[in-house]
């Protein structure tokens, strides 16, 4: 059993399932081996699980998940990020997003030439 100088025990691969609502998506598995005479402690198992949530986010950024710890198999670390719901966060609420009407129709009414003003 590989283990670090704290003794912190290290695994050889990690796993990470990402499973979607609804299967929109097949679920997806993201793995990662070690290198010789080496493995992953603590902090290379939070990197990863970071390096894999902020994935998430960048390309689902409404959606949310959350990420459960399986029990290890063999020299293998695995987890599991499985949609949780719709996020609520957003950078500007959807009104702010959209110009308001009534700027938009009086900007439109005085650019366009109503028909039959132009031979007044």
């Amino acid at each position: 059993m590989l283990r670090d100088k704290a003794g912190n025990h290290l695994y050889r691969k990690m796993t990470v399932k990402v499973i979607y609502p609804d299967k929109i998506f097949p679920d997806k598995t993201y793995v990662q081996h070690a290198g010789a005479r080496s493995g992953f402690g603590p902090d290379g198992i939070d990197a990863f699980l970071l390096a894999v949530e902020e994935e998430l986010t960048r390309l689902f950024p409404f959606w949310e998940f959350t990420a459960t710890e399986l029990a290890p198999e063999h020299r293998t670390t695995r987890f599991v990020f499985t949609f949780a719901g719709y996020s609520t966060k957003s950078s500007k609420p959807a009104q702010d997003m959209a110009p308001h009407m009534s700027n938009l129709t009086a900007e439109v009414n005085t650019a366009m030439p109503v028909e039959g003003e132009e031979g007044m």
